[in-house]
């Protein structure tokens, strides 16, 4: 008798046991309670990630016709009187080293030796087309930068993205910005250096 127990005792215990059972469908529904709330939060987030990918949709797009509006027809008319100045000091400058002939530092609005030489190398690029789409860039550059500073002030909001587009389309579609985007002036470049300042602050 005592051999006999001995051998019982040595046998594992029966797979499909009672306890094995229920520890087996303990374990099954809670992985299936945990993938019903993965399953559950996935489609909760759907909206969000929807409207996420339709914002950056919309922001590209506002980008774009910014672009466009500025950059069409941009060889419209020969080089204005302040397009031209920029363009020959910028000359004078670069290519010939000469800063004294026409004491730009005196009259001249902003630094004659930041804007003028880049307008200049864009002329010889590009002629006055090319002076004139470095302004374009800078045009585009100025809705992007407004987009991400309306972004950060409503960052707390749930319409921050909301904000930042409003604020981008304004300034892509309003007349004096579209209008000293497609000029070679210092105009533009101060003004988007002045949005990307405050929203560095």
């Amino acid at each position: 008798l005592k051999l006999t127990l001995q051998r019982t005792e040595q046998f594992p215990p029966l797979l499909f046991s009672t306890s094995n059972l229920e520890n087996a469908f303990r374990v099954l529904i809670f992985r299936s309670h945990t993938n019903h709330n993965k399953a559950i939060t996935l489609i909760l987030s759907m909206p969000k990630i929807i409207t996420h990918h339709l914002y950056l949709i919309v922001f590209s797009l506002v980008l774009f016709l910014s672009f466009f509006t500025r950059v069409y027809n941009l060889n419209y008319n020969s080089p204005f009187k302040d397009e031209a100045v920029y363009i020959v000091v910028g000359k004078l400058h670069t290519f010939q080293k000469d800063f004294w002939s026409y004491n730009a530092s005196a009259w001249m609005g902003g630094s004659p030796f930041f804007y003028p030489p880049m307008s200049a190398l864009a002329y010889i690029s590009g002629g006055i087309l090319g002076s004139r789409f470095l302004n374009v860039i800078f045009g585009v550059l100025a809705v992007e930068v407004i987009f991400h500073l309306a972004y950060t002030i409503s960052r707390d909001s749930k319409f921050k993205f909301l904000a930042g587009i409003l604020a981008a389309a304004i300034l892509g579609g309003a007349t004096t910005s579209l209008y000293i985007s497609r000029l070679a002036t210092y105009d533009m470049p101060s003004f988007y250096f002045l949005i990307l300042g405050i929203f560095l602050l």
